[in-house]
């Protein structure tokens, strides 16, 4: 019996919250980015709910936002610490029964 690995797919929106980040600090959340593939449940990442996302944190003051979604996680944000879980809080997903349309 085979077990389907779970799927992600990156938010047009995160490429942009990326590129706003240092040389850095954008090293710093790929890295991450493969760890949640690998494992998004290693206690490391520190994953917690912020809104209708999970948080994971990429350094003590990088935060990524990813979306739970039926057809695999979303990447949707990142930010620093206040202002990705202020992002998180504000934004909420539009969908229909299908898919995820949107953020807003």
């Amino acid at each position: 019996m085979s077990t389907r690995q779970k799927s992600y797919k990156i938010h047009m929106r995160f490429h942009d919250a990326l590129e706003g980040l240092d040389k850095q600090d954008r090293k710093k959340v790929r890295e991450t980015m493969q760890k949640i593939v690998e494992n998004s449940g290693n206690p490391g990442l520190r994953p917690h709910p912020v809104g209708d996302f999970t948080s994971f944190s990429a350094t003590m003051d990088l935060r990524i936002l990813v979306l739970p979604d039926k057809d695999g996680d979303i990447f949707v944000h990142v930010d620093h610490h206040d202002a990705a879980y202020a992002w998180g809080e504000r934004t909420k997903v539009i969908r229909d029964d299908a898919t995820v349309l949107d953020l807003w």
